[in-house]
């Protein structure tokens, strides 16, 4: 550590901290003409003196030589920059070097002082000051144990103790943490709100001024720009594992702006306008990209039970962690879904997406501090990873913490999603709407790619079993869901007509008994040990039960044939309804839609002739749902007062919606 004599100026290095002399430290804004740690060797020269941030340094010394201390800290000339070492060390020891330092004279050069300044006179001119607004000066005001404050001539108007009402309003931060109570009592995201309106010139001080405050250290390097916050919020998780408030960023909204509140939307009753304005809207990460993200988090604080969760002997709790751009956590699960709409650029389609919410052991409370209310998390299930938008949902009326502490934790892998880029021969997902339990994971992927094949040979008689998916309806009733490919979709043809007969889809749906008797298993495995397997109709009536779901969809994708409700979908749209047994009702529809070169954007990296991708709506429904038909074709469902009745409990109270169910 440099120290400036304020008598010689000398400047001297003291290598340990017990040989450190009493110091002063200054606290200032850069300008303009700064004198360097090069401008003192040996000693500054006339051209020093001439330069503007000359003064403040001559002040300073003065000042300090007033107080009784022969030496001080200032980091224009107390930093040797050509060494990217020392900088580093400077950087992330600054916080201390100011907290150790006997007094801190702030020095607001754009504050001119009237005569007779008062009261208001001094908190309308703080109120603009550059002082408070940038980055490095957040634990300028924080670290010291006093600090004076002086205006652009050296006039003192004031101390911290006695601004501290004033700064923590302009500040936005409690005014505890202003008057010695420690930082540890502060959540990350409450820290985190104290930056989010600070700037600095390089985009990589954003994440290192905040270094003291989080008593944290990284390696400085210069030119990463905004991998430099990334790398302080990994190296939070490592220090505050259990502060889930580093997650609690984002605008606050009482309910996900993409969620369906008409549950006729959802069942394909009623439809859903496209808005090109909205079109791929951005998912995220779990980690946020500025302090910026935090400008609404201020209040936010851990969980009066957050130490009863991590306490109570879960074994599998394991600490998050982050790698390249993906980060595990676990969350207590939360037992609810949403439906939420999302518009795609390319195919101009909007998109029905399952949104799920991740429980965080943090929040808020309300002004009577009398009730708590958690954090909550949209996510979007994409694969086997999730995403969350820009939101965050904190007034809701949630059950007792404990409540979810009995339920199984679930881990997340949070990572932003590659933007969807349409194939030849793709398929696409716009709606997957079902309410029977237990649906295959498969089918919430976003996006299913077609196989592609090389014809050497005409196609040969076997479909090409591009997706298999079960539903449950039952422990001993289930139904399959096929898709396969008729033909190849790699043709080089751009004639739209011969392309409709390419790929042709075929869609298959097959009752599934699920039975525990072993001579019905081995009648299944002997039907399908034959080496030639013949069509249902030349062996039996009935397809034998099978011992599990697996098994069946392992059955059937050998034996194609055998699946009793088949349909070859039209081009370029078509649809398919059909009841099973009177307790599922299914609708399938297929629109072939292409991408135009027009269509084009920055994602697109090689263009295909004829390109296409087929938009799938399945939609499951058994007796109760909206628009539910029985095995005479007649509607049972269509429960509208439902739909109404979700729509007024969201919107009906301050609150949001009643997740008490």
């Amino acid at each position: 550590m440099w120290l400036l004599n304020a008598s010689s100026w000398e400047i001297k290095d003291f290598i340990s901290p017990k040989e450190t002399p009493p110091y002063a430290i200054l606290s200032h804004t850069w300008g303009e003409e700064e004198a360097s740690f090069r401008d003192w060797q040996p000693k500054p020269g006339p051209e020093v003196r001439n330069k503007l941030g000359y003064r403040k340094i001559e002040y300073c010394c003065k000042q300090s030589i007033a107080d009784g201390y022969g030496w001080v800290w200032i980091d224009t000339c107390c930093i040797d920059k050509s060494s990217s070492a020392e900088l580093s060390e400077a950087i992330n020891s600054m916080f201390q070097w100011y907290a150790d330092a006997a007094i801190c004279y702030a020095y607001l050069n754009d504050v001119i002082l009237p005569a007779n300044a008062t009261e208001d006179d001094i908190k309308s001119l703080l109120a603009v000051s550059r002082w408070l607004t940038r980055g490095w000066t957040l634990q300028e005001l924080i670290a010291p144990p006093n600090i004076t404050f002086y205006s652009s001539d050296w006039e003192a108007f004031g101390t911290r103790l006695k601004l501290s009402a004033t700064l923590a309003e302009i500040a936005l931060i409690d005014e505890s943490y202003l008057n010695g109570r420690s930082l540890n009592d502060a959540s990350v995201a409450q820290r985190m709100s104290w930056a989010s309106r600070r700037t600095t010139s390089r985009e990589e001080d954003l994440a290192y001024c905040l270094l003291g405050i989080f008593n944290v250290n990284i390696p400085l390097i210069y030119g990463e720009k905004s991998k430099a916050f990334r790398r302080l919020q990994e190296a939070i998780i490592r220090e505050y594992p259990e502060d889930h408030s580093l997650y609690a960023w984002g605008q606050v909204v009482k309910r996900p702006s993409q969620k369906i509140v008409d549950r006729n939307q959802i069942w394909g009753l009623k439809p859903i306008e496209y808005n090109p304005d909205l079109a791929d809207q951005k998912l995220l990460s779990l980690l946020a990209e500025s302090p910026a993200d935090f400008k609404h988090s201020g209040q936010i604080v851990r969980a009066p039970l957050a130490n009863a969760y991590f306490d109570h002997g879960n074994e599998l709790y394991t600490p998050p962690f982050s790698i390249g751009h993906a980060t595990q956590v676990e969350f207590p699960t939360v037992p609810w879904e949403d439906y939420a709409a999302f518009h795609l650029k390319r195919p101009p389609i909007v998109q029905i997406r399952i949104i799920s919410y991740a429980l965080l052991l943090c929040g808020r409370w309300n002004e009577k501090r009398n009730k708590f209310h958690f954090v909550l998390i949209p996510q979007v299930v994409v694969g086997a990873q999730v995403s969350r938008t820009y939101e965050i949902i904190i007034d809701r009326k949630m059950k007792p913490l404990v409540t979810y502490l009995k339920e199984d934790t679930q881990r997340y892998i949070y990572k932003v999603p590659r933007p969807y880029l349409p194939r030849k021969g793709g398929l696409l997902f716009r709606r997957a709407i079902y309410s029977i339990a237990d649906l295959d994971t498969k089918l919430r992927q976003d996006v299913i790619d077609a196989v592609r094949y090389n014809w050497l040979n005409p196609p040969c008689s076997v479909w090409r079993m591009l997706h298999a998916t079960a539903f449950e309806a039952d422990r001993t009733h289930t139904f399959a869901v096929f898709i396969r490919r008729q033909g190849p979709v790699d043709g080089e043809s751009q004639d739209r007509d011969n392309d409709a007969k390419n790929g042709m889809l075929k869609f298959g749906l097959a009752p599934i008994k699920i039975s525990s008797k072993k001579q019905d298993v081995q009648r299944r495995h002997s039907t399908r040990t034959q080496q030639e397997p013949k069509p249902l109709t030349e062996r039996s009536k009935e397809i034998p039960p099978f011992s599990d779901v697996d098994s069946a969809l392992q059955y059937f994708w050998d034996c194609p044939d055998d699946i009793p409700h088949q349909h070859e979908m039209a081009v370029p749209q078509d649809e398919w309804r059909l009841n099973i047994e009177d307790y599922v009702d299914v609708s399938v529809a297929v629109e072939r839609m292409y991408i135009d070169d027009d269509d084009s954007d920055e994602y697109t990296t090689e263009r295909e002739p004829g390109c296409y991708v087929d938009v799938i709506d399945l939609i499951v429904r058994v007796k109760g749902d909206p628009g539910y038909r029985n095995l005479e074709g007649k509607e049972e469902g269509g429960l509208k007062d439902r739909g109404d009745q979700d729509q007024d409990e969201d919107e009906g109270s301050d609150d949001g919606a009643n997740y008490d169910r």
